[in-house]
């Protein structure tokens, strides 16, 4: 007996994602009857998918839902042979394989940002700028953008995973960013694959100036 997700990470399960369980029986048996439960609550799906794959072995598919209870998934399965005889109820797999549904998206809190200049509100060229944000869980890498002055910046971003779910991106200003306010935007997925809403502000503000000053009226004059 044995239960697996479609999902990238086989123990996870997100909506629309296709939880499979196999077994094989000792002998022919009826089409068997399983239920399932996530999180203890009732699934969405109530059309089970039974197939008699190869010999005596079946499997029983539902598919995730949005509205399914966050948890673990368990289920009970029914089943007698051709003559009618009822075997024992299975509750639990016998390879220790287990699915967890997680239809919850992720959220980011502490979001900020700051340069490492002598005035962190400011970047010029050579300075790293840093943001720094926190999950709600575990998300695979995300993906973070920086503009400066509404344009593009100009070197790569280092995304980093610094402790528990806290991660940091870091750029470092170029001669050649166009000089204004630095805005970004992270975006994100859980490790089940949930999409949170991309992350567009926070605390901090960062402007690139990279421009060296100029004089001007400059004049000399004796008393």
């Amino acid at each position: 007996v044995s239960i697996a997700s479609d999902n990238s990470t086989s123990t996870l399960a997100k909506d629309g994602d296709d939880i499979t369980l196999t077994f094989t029986a000792s002998e022919a048996i009826s089409t068997p009857v399983v239920t399932f439960q996530s999180g203890g609550a009732a699934i969405t799906d109530g059309s089970i998918v039974y197939n008699n794959t190869s010999g005596n072995t079946w499997t029983a598919v539902y598919t995730a839902d949005a509205n399914d209870a966050a948890g673990s998934i368990t289920f009970n399965i029914s089943f007698r042979d051709s003559t009618g005889n009822t075997g024992t109820a299975i509750t639990a797999t016998t390879d220790g394989t287990n699915v967890t549904t997680d239809t919850t998206a992720p959220t980011l809190s502490n979001v900020s940002i700051a340069s490492d200049n002598s005035t962190s509100t400011l970047a010029k060229d050579g300075d790293d700028v840093t943001l720094t944000f926190t999950a709600s869980e575990s998300i695979s890498t995300p993906t973070v953008t920086f503009a400066s002055g509404g344009s593009s910046i100009n070197g790569n971003v280092t995304v980093q995973n610094t402790s528990g779910n806290t991660w940091t991106a870091v750029y470092t200003a170029d001669a050649n960013d166009t000089d204004g306010a630095v805005s970004y935007s992270i975006a994100f997925s859980d490790t089940a694959g949930n999409a949170g809403s991309a992350v567009t502000s926070g605390s901090g503000s960062v402007t690139t100036d990279t421009t060296a000053p100029t004089l001007s009226n400059v004049s000399i004059a004796s008393d």
